[in-house]
């Protein structure tokens, strides 16, 4: 199962499949094997197979909470979003505590325009792990979403700090200024972006839309032509 494992993380999947299989060979009441060839298998689209093996680990230990972890994380991926969120409220209720889980309660909520909900569970994601700039990444998306401008821009500075070099960084903070007509500090900003990124045709399209936004439509012109 650990050289299964392995081969798992290095995203290996059909050789890692071969050794869960080996190993529920020798063992068929392996708890661990089951999960872990069901994570091997949804990483193949094989989504009801995946399903099959958490069913089976389950039978094996009805306490442990990894199995509806990935469960739900099945669910999400078949568009079955209310059946993840029982599937991950019972990982919690059975003490699964991990920030991830947080996570996809977030993208579960964004699929279904549930941004308060969504941006809820990603403060609590980033509570657990406060240096991942994809949960705050997330969290600034779905304060945009809601128009929540000032928050959104606290939220995109705390990204800032850990992932400051970022396209989205840039991108987010643009909007978020030019929503609470912060332009010339937007201006600022993509001057700054530019530097980074050169070549970068969404940002310069995010110049372009500051520029005419701010009356200035020459110089907008003037940056099309570069």
């Amino acid at each position: 199962v650990q050289q299964g494992k392995v081969l798992l993380g290095n995203e290996n999947f059909e050789e890692a499949l071969s050794c869960f299989d080996r190993a529920l060979a020798l063992n068929p009441m392996v708890y661990d094997a089951y999960v872990s060839k069901s994570i091997a298998l949804a990483s193949t689209e094989h989504l009801d197979s995946a399903m099959d093996c958490l069913k089976k680990a389950i039978k094996l230990d009805k306490e442990n909470p990894d199995a509806y972890f990935h469960m739900g994380n099945i669910s999400f991926m078949q568009g079955l979003f209310q059946q993840g969120v029982k599937e991950y409220n019972q990982a919690i209720t059975l003490g699964y505590d991990e920030p991830d889980i947080y996570f996809h309660f977030g993208l579960v909520y964004e699929e279904i325009s549930d941004f308060e909900s969504a941006t809820r569970y990603y403060s609590q994601a980033i509570r657990r792990d406060e240096m991942n700039p994809v949960f705050h990444l997330r969290k600034v998306v779905s304060l945009v979403q809601l128009a929540k401008f000032e928050e959104a821009l606290e939220a995109v500075n705390e990204l800032g700090m850990i992932a400051a070099e970022s396209y989205e960084y840039y991108h987010l903070k643009t909007i978020i200024l030019t929503q609470l007509d912060k332009t010339k500090e937007a201006e600022k900003l993509l001057d700054e972006a530019n530097k980074l990124f050169p070549n970068d045709f969404d940002l310069m399209m995010d110049h372009i839309r500051l520029l005419v936004g701010m009356g200035e439509n020459q110089r907008g012109l003037e940056l099309t032509d570069r």
